[in-house]
């Protein structure tokens, strides 16, 4: 295993628990609100919760995409295992 393909399974790997810990998280603090209180916003201008968890999906999976080829080196190589 080259040192690139070590440092491209660490960095996917953070990755990888930084999402799961942060989804973890919105559901923790937003599981019990309903339609109402996730599309609520304080200001005309401002975002609702429900707006923000779809701008971070949307950003999520943008960024997916683009570490998608180096997670498939990764695994090819074994430096990732699933």
């Amino acid at each position: 295993m080259s040192p690139a393909t070590t440092i491209e399974s660490a960095y996917l790997g953070a990755m990888h628990q930084r999402l799961n810990v942060a989804l973890q998280r919105a559901m923790e603090i937003s599981g019990g609100l309903g339609g109402t209180q996730l599309n609520w916003k304080p200001a005309p201008q401002s975002w609702s919760i429900a707006q923000c968890y779809e701008h971070i999906t949307i950003g999520a999976g943008e960024c997916a995409a683009t570490l998608r080829p180096a997670g498939e080196r990764a695994r090819i190589t074994g430096a990732l295992a699933r």
